[in-house]
């Protein structure tokens, strides 16, 4: 909290190192990183920190998974698996939770391809003509609306089809469910990555 004050990332990634050590980087993201985020969004909220700060530390979570992933890419398996495609919905921009998603397959041997935030459904449509076997993994946050993700879900399968499952994370899914086979809901990053050791 104090080397987000001071915009000190020499001593948050010092600090890193070090955790490192002696914990995963999955407990790491669990049990520091989250609730560095949640601290800063509430001090934001409150005015106790300017929205630079906040940005600042989310930044540097960024870097930081995009770093972890690529060091643990050396691991990815020969097998017979889909790739899976992470994007986030239009209009949808908090990332770190899909970059955590894109770490943990990653770090469990399966090939990804990263699209990021803001994909319009009809784009998935150009991924799926090249890589007919994908499933698609998604985080929402924001969007699409609660009351408007029954329509969401419905578009994606009209457009996309149900061949290729599609993998929600996010506690916005929680109070809507349907019998869909292709549609997979993941309130929690736990219950995401025991699908991965189920499939690993």
């Amino acid at each position: 909290s104090k080397f987000l004050l001071l915009f000190d990332g020499h001593n948050i990634d010092a600090t890193l190192e070090i955790r490192l050590t002696n914990k995963s980087f999955s407990e790491i993201y669990s049990q520091v990183f989250i609730p560095l985020l949640s601290n800063a969004g509430t001090r934001w909220q409150t005015g106790t920190v300017d929205p630079c700060h906040e940005h600042f530390i989310s930044e540097r979570i960024k870097h930081t998974l995009i770093m972890q992933t690529a060091d643990s890419k050396k691991k990815i398996l020969e097998r017979d698996s889909p790739e899976f495609v992470l994007f986030l919905p239009l209009e949808e921009i908090h990332e770190i939770s899909l970059l955590y998603a894109n770490y943990e397959l990653v770090s469990n041997g399966f090939p990804t391809l990263y699209l990021g935030p803001n994909i319009p459904i009809a784009s998935l449509k150009h991924v799926q003509k090249q890589k007919p076997n994908v499933v698609f993994v998604s985080h929402f946050t924001v969007h699409p609306k609660m009351e408007n993700l029954k329509t969401y879900i419905e578009d994606f399968l009209k457009e996309v089809g149900t061949e290729n499952e599609l993998w929600i994370l996010g506690k916005q899914e929680e109070k809507y469910t349907t019998d869909w086979k292709s549609v997979k809901y993941f309130e929690e990053i736990e219950a995401f990555r025991n699908q991965l050791l189920k499939i690993s």
